[in-house]
């Protein structure tokens, strides 16, 4: 199967602190044709280049932060860019100032629905 390139702006963004979460995403947004810079802790993802970075998909809790930390720096480059939350914990009164940010999923069973938002964000149809 051929996929079409992705357009500018389509990279993914994925940062996770678990390497299995990250490769369970970045395979499935791949699958979606999209390009995924990843990071596992927030000052990885300080490093990451955000050239063409279109959209973040960001584990809420990380061993050095939390997404929103990552989301408040990525926010920064730009009032709206588009971020979501992908965690196991989303009743945590963390998850409270992240939903403000951005929409928030579920790990497992709202991973899909993740994937599906951020592919609706970076290719609308």
């Amino acid at each position: 199967m051929v996929q079409a390139a992705p357009p500018p702006g389509g990279i993914v963004l994925v940062v996770d602190d678990s390497s299995v979460a990250r490769a369970t995403v970045e395979s499935r947004l791949v699958r979606r044709g999209l390009r995924v810079r990843t990071a596992g802790a927030v000052a990885e993802a300080a490093g990451v280049d955000l050239v063409g970075v279109g959209a973040a998909l960001l584990d809420l809790e990380l061993g050095d932060g939390s997404g929103v930390d990552v989301a408040l720096r990525l926010r920064a480059t730009s009032s709206s860019f588009p971020v979501a939350f992908l965690t196991s914990a989303p009743r945590c009164a963390l998850a409270d100032r992240a939903r403000e940010l951005g929409p928030i999923f579920e790990k497992g069973a709202g991973t899909d629905e993740a994937v599906a938002w951020v592919a609706g964000v970076i290719a609308p149809r």
